[in-house]
């Protein structure tokens, strides 16, 4: 029997390797709402890794698809993944409209506040509150943002109308507690960091707040 020479053989190999495109199973248009409603059912049982699989195969099959980007930055958010967070938020506001690109902007606001993006924070937290005017999280990213460019006043009334909305929001508490720290109301900024503590004994920044005072 005729033997191939090596070469030939390592040619054929290579020649064979380059021709194998990665592919993916194409999810089926009819298939998008089961995989959402289980991506949704993985993120309330406090499983993002098996909603991020969900989410990945749909919107590797339909990138435009505004709300699983929308629910990809909150898996992204929720293990605090903020790069990630904003890139899917970015995308999902721009398949989005009404309401669900308000949140897709608040999301992005809190990831954008969370890399010390302030001024991007502000901006897109303004949008969101401009589609919907009592959005929690848009307040209190912008809140904080703006406590952190040295709008004091502004941050402080953004604060008080974000717990106009929930009072017994920790974040917004301890977000005034921040804008009044900053703007050296030292009573002021104790009583909220302490309603803060009240409501989430565990809150990071109402703790580092009052070891500032």
């Amino acid at each position: 029997m005729r033997l191939r020479p090596v070469w030939m053989t390592v040619v054929l190999l290579v020649t064979l390797s380059l021709t194998i495109v990665p592919v993916f199973a194409q999810v089926a248009e009819k298939d998008v709402p089961k995989l959402m409603a289980e991506a949704e059912k993985k993120i309330n049982e406090g499983k993002p890794a098996e909603a991020r699989e969900n989410l990945e195969k749909i919107v590797k099959s339909f990138p435009d698809n505004g709300m699983a980007q929308l629910l990809m930055g909150n898996v992204y958010g929720g293990i605090q993944e903020w790069v990630s967070a904003s890139s899917a938020y970015r995308k999902a506001v721009a398949n989005l409209t009404g309401a669900d690109q308000a949140k897709a902007n608040a999301g992005l606001a809190e990831a954008l506040t969370k890399q010390a993006k302030y001024e991007g924070a502000i901006e897109a937290g303004q949008k969101a509150l401009d589609a919907d005017p009592s959005n929690l999280k848009a307040m209190t990213s912008m809140a904080f943002s703006l406590a952190k460019t040295s709008k004091l006043q502004e941050a402080a009334d953004m604060a008080r109308k974000a717990l106009g909305v929930d009072a017994n929001s920790s974040v917004a508490n301890a977000t005034l507690g921040e804008a009044l720290l900053a703007d050296k109301k030292f009573d002021e900024a104790e009583a909220a960091f302490n309603k803060a503590l009240q409501i989430d004994p565990e809150n990071a920044e109402s703790h580092a707040g009052m070891a500032d005072i």
